[in-house]
């Protein structure tokens, strides 16, 4: 089958699970109107039966959704959860999915999108990370991360909190501080797999701090990493 040219995402599931292949597909490059079976919802709660759809039609702008609409209703990524705790857990087993995936070379990695005076400033993360774990526990602090992505010595390289209804307080702050942080929203992570925009940070080195070149432009005396 002939590789589609990547539209604009439309409303909708962007990617699933190929059930065949047990790997992750974009709705672009799956099967229009599959049959039943194929691909299965990425949320883990969930795990429904997907169909691809086109919308509008002829506009070659791909989507999946669920096949019942009660399944859909369950589902983290529908938006009657935008306010319910499935939607934090499905937001942070995608985002997993995401970086593991683009680790392999088998999706793109999401540009980190920072906020600045001068508007919305994008960072590739090149991170030197090999595996990617949720729940990671901070031996220090005894912290839970949502995310963590993991170095060979299992070292963490860059933790993600994915912000839900609680965002990362001062205490929070303290016990990430050893290391590298950033926050997103859930509902930004189902919106968009390709930038992310980042609510809040901590730690970043220099290169990736949007906040902290802006200080130094301004003569200010950067942080000591």
């Amino acid at each position: 089958m002939a590789r589609r040219a990547i539209p604009s995402a439309p409303r909708g599931i962007a990617l699933a699970c190929d059930v065949a292949s047990g790997t992750v597909i974009r709705a672009h490059d799956a099967q229009h109107l599959p049959p039943k079976g194929m691909y299965r919802c990425l949320d883990p709660h969930c795990d429904g039966d997907l169909n691809v759809c086109e919308r509008p039609k002829g506009s070659g702008r791909f989507y999946f959704r669920h096949r019942a609409s009660k399944e859909g209703t369950c589902c983290g990524f529908h938006s009657v959860n935008a306010r319910n705790q499935r939607r934090h857990a499905a937001a942070q087993h995608l985002l997993a999915v995401i970086f593991a995936e683009a680790l392999q070379k088998r999706l793109p990695m999401p540009m980190l999108a920072f906020p600045t005076s001068g508007g919305m400033k994008h960072v590739l993360p090149f991170v030197l990370a090999q595996e990617v774990r949720k729940e990671w526990l901070c031996a220090r602090s005894g912290r839970r991360a949502d995310i963590a992505l993991l170095d060979g010595t299992q070292q963490p390289v860059l933790l993600i909190e994915v912000f839900h209804t609680h965002a990362v307080d001062r205490e929070k702050r303290r016990d990430l501080s050893p290391h590298w942080w950033i926050e997103i929203d859930a509902n930004d992570i189902i919106a968009d797999q390709e930038t992310l925009p980042v609510r809040h940070s901590g730690n970043l080195p220099f290169a990736l701090d949007p906040q902290t070149q802006q200080r130094w432009l301004l003569g200010m005396r950067p942080r000591e990493w």
